[in-house]
Parts: structure tokens; sequence; C-alpha cells
């Protein structure tokens, strides 16, 4: 059991043992008033009880809903079974040995499969990808997760250059923020060490820096969490941004950060065109594997 789902689990269990006090205590009530006159005052308390004990309980099936779509993710075992299989020696077959030797040429060349994909980009769909482009970034350090992508609203099977300092979930939406990023301008950067985790130069050629947090980060070094941002708000002013992966904390981190702008997944692309007004006029999505977009200018002199 990961962090995350011993996190999900704590949530669940302080919200049942909510459900819990509010049920006992209501009950309590009803058993001391039982004997008196039921009242206007008494209708009401057991009113606001009901809708405090649906709204837990809605709470409850809220956090299953979000630790399901926003982090689930696991190994893709059937292909590493495949793969197994390929690594295995293929056993001789016996044959009775002819009468008079045949001399044959011994196979030198090796097939070539032609995979054609670059191992340094951070991010792949499986959607793209053939069973012998999957096997091959499994062996070039990539994990298998299924995520919602920035602008969907479904779950991907998707491929991740995973690290040994940032979760899967972490990584995944810095590097699907940073091909968001690619369709505007190529002057950005990813970062793995005490800088934000994206900056890139926006159209009024400012620098921008993006933070990306799983909430978790408060929860154990608390001081240390609070001086990074000190500095960075510091170093980039109005230009410093938080962008969560889970929704749930967006309360905590603006009550904590009064002064820096919380984003979620979905409010990325109004956050891009507010950094690029201008080129934001000129793309449109993109269509064709591996593209990044396409300037609306040259879409339409080819219509001519």
């Amino acid at each position: 059991m990961d962090e995350y789902e011993k996190e999900m689990w704590l949530k669940i269990a302080l919200h049942i043992a909510l459900i819990s006090i509010v049920f006992i205590f209501s009950n309590q009530t009803y058993q001391l008033v039982k004997p008196l006159k039921f009242t206007l005052d008494y209708k009401i308390f057991g009113i606001a009880t009901i809708i405090i004990l649906l709204y837990y309980i809605y709470k409850v099936f809220q956090i299953i809903y979000d630790y399901s779509a926003g982090n689930a993710w696991k190994l893709n075992k059937k292909l590493l079974e495949e793969l197994e299989e390929l690594k295995k020696p293929k056993k001789p077959i016996e044959q009775f040995k002819p009468k008079q030797e045949v001399q044959i040429k011994p196979i030198t060349e090796l097939i070539d499969v032609n995979i054609n994909l670059d191992v340094d980009k951070g991010l792949y769909y499986g959607k793209n990808l053939n069973i012998e482009e999957k096997i091959y970034l499994m062996n070039h350090q990539y994990q298998k997760g299924t995520f919602v992508p920035i602008g969907k609203i479904r779950q991907e099977e998707c491929y991740i250059k995973a690290n040994t300092i940032e979760s899967l979930p972490h990584t995944f939406l810095v590097e699907n923020i940073k091909q968001e990023i690619l369709k505007y301008t190529t002057q950005v950067r990813i970062n793995l060490s005490r800088d934000p985790d994206i900056i890139f130069r926006n159209e009024r050629n400012e620098t921008v820096a993006i933070e990306v947090e799983t909430g978790t980060g408060f929860q154990k070094h608390k001081f240390e969490f609070e001086q990074k941002f000190y500095e960075a708000k510091i170093r980039y002013k109005k230009n410093l941004y938080i962008v969560l992966t889970d929704r749930l904390y967006k309360q905590k981190y603006t009550q904590m950060f009064k002064n820096i702008k919380i984003l979620l997944r979905q409010d990325i692309p109004a956050f891009l065109s507010t950094q690029f007004p201008q080129r934001d006029k000129e793309y449109i999505p993109a269509d064709k594997k591996h593209a990044t977009g396409r300037k609306k200018a040259e879409n339409n002199r080819n219509r001519l």
C-alpha cells in the first residue's frame, strides 16, 4: 500500500468517524427530547442532522472516486511477461544426423525492428504505440500508468519516464504541462532540483515558474516546504504558480499561500491563453501522431 492509498483510507476513516459521532449525538438528543412535544426547532435540528450525515457520506464516495480517477496506475504485467518469454533461450530441436553433412550459411544479420522513439521525451500515450514500442520504452526506464491528460475527461494509457525523486503522478503532470507549453514556445525546461518543476518564457518575454504539488510536501517537511516557496516567491514574484494533482488540497494551499495563484489540471489551457494571448489565436490542436499543434495561418493557406 503506497502513501496515496494510505492517505485515501485515512480520509475515509476520518469521515466515517464524523458520521458516527453525528449519528450518536443526534440519537442521544432524540432520546432526551422524545418525551417532549416536537416543536419547529426540533424538526429543524432533525433536518440539519440528516443533511450533515448525507454530506459526509457523499465526501467518502468523492474521495474514493478522485483517488481512482487521478492516482490509479499499475504496471503492465502482460508486457513484462511477454518480454521475459522473449529473453528465454530457445531449446534446440533434436534431429537425426544426415549421412552427408550439408553446409549451411550462418545468419549474421539482425532483424531491423525500426523503432524510432526519442527516449529523452518524458511522456508517450499508449494509443500511439505498438507492442514493440511499448516494450522498447519499458526497457528504457519508462513506466506505464493510467491518467487523465489535460483537455480530456477519461483516463488514457501513458508511458512516463520515471525518476527516483518524484512520484509517477507528479512526473506525469509535469510532462503533460510541458507538452501543452510546447504548443506555444520551445523555451521551456523541467527541473528535478530545488528550482520550480517547470520554467518557461511567456509571450511578454517574462520568466514563469510552475510548481506541481501532490499535497504531501507540507505534511512531511512543513518548514522546508514553506521556505522553498518563500524563496521562489521572492525570485519570480507574480509569475509563480502552483498546480495541484489532487483538487482536494486546493483549500489548504490557498490558505497557506495567499499570494500565489493555485491551479488545477483543468485550469492549464486557460492559464496558457493568458500567457500567450496572441499565439493562442494562431494555434489549433494537433491531430497527428507526435504532433504538438500547428498554426492556423498555415492551415488556411493550404486550403486556398
